[in-house]
């Protein structure tokens, strides 16, 4: 399966995984949009990038939920049953992305940038503490107070912009903030053009903006077979 769509959306002159036909599963409502498998999936470079061609062009037709690659079903009565037990909340999930894309943003910095807050809490004599392990804590505390400021100041302005949004924060030590925003499509410049002035505002940080890409992150939960 490569995505959901409404059922009179029509299907792209492109073949599926092992050069199969696409065909629509469909309900009066919503149609999955599949190709018949002989073999197990593998992902290789060419399979990963034939769905993704798949579901972006499908995007161009209409409103579509993206399924994960792998997303498999028996037959097309499991296909129709999962459509007909989940029409509402998939439905509901096609008027969100409808006329609208993901974009994902991605900021790096230095978790040492935080260590000057640690100034702000009470010394090791103040205490009667004292010795490295103190220090590291202290340091620790205002490398995490600093990313919730940053991941805050970053989020919130690009949120207000966004139909709907996710963030991580601290995915890695250096990866501050991993967010997936879904955007109109006429506002696509002026996020990107956001993203960079957040960017030069904030010396401590490198902003990415990637996309447009298929609202994956805003995919009703379990939707992918």
């Amino acid at each position: 399966m490569y995505a959901i769509t409404e059922a009179e959306q029509s299907l792209p002159t492109l073949t599926g995984l092992e050069d199969a036909p696409l065909r629509a599963i469909a309900t009066a409502r919503l149609a999955a949009v599949a190709s018949d498998l002989a073999a197990p999936l593998e992902p290789t470079e060419a399979a990963l990038w034939r769905h993704e061609g798949i579901v972006e062009e499908l995007m161009r037709r209409g409103p579509a939920l993206p399924m994960r690659f792998g997303s498999v079903v028996a037959d097309d009565a499991g296909a129709l049953t999962s459509l007909r037990d989940r029409e509402q909340e998939l439905g509901t999930g096609l008027d969100l992305v409808r006329g609208a894309v993901e974009l994902g943003v991605r900021v790096l910095w230095d978790p040492r940038s935080g260590e000057e807050l640690s100034s702000e809490e009470p010394g090791p004599d103040a205490r009667g503490e004292g010795g490295p392990g103190t220090t590291y804590l202290l340091q620790r505390l205002g490398r995490t107070r600093r990313s919730r400021e940053l991941a805050d100041e970053l989020h919130a302005p690009l949120a207000a912009m966004a139909r709907q949004s996710t963030r991580r924060l601290l995915v890695t030590p250096r990866l501050l903030l991993s967010g997936a925003y879904l955007v109109d499509d006429d506002d696509i410049e002026e996020f990107r053009d956001r993203v960079d002035e957040l960017d030069e505002q904030l010396d401590e940080v490198a902003i990415i903006c990637t996309g447009p890409w298929p609202p994956y992150s805003f995919v009703p939960s379990g939707a992918s077979a």
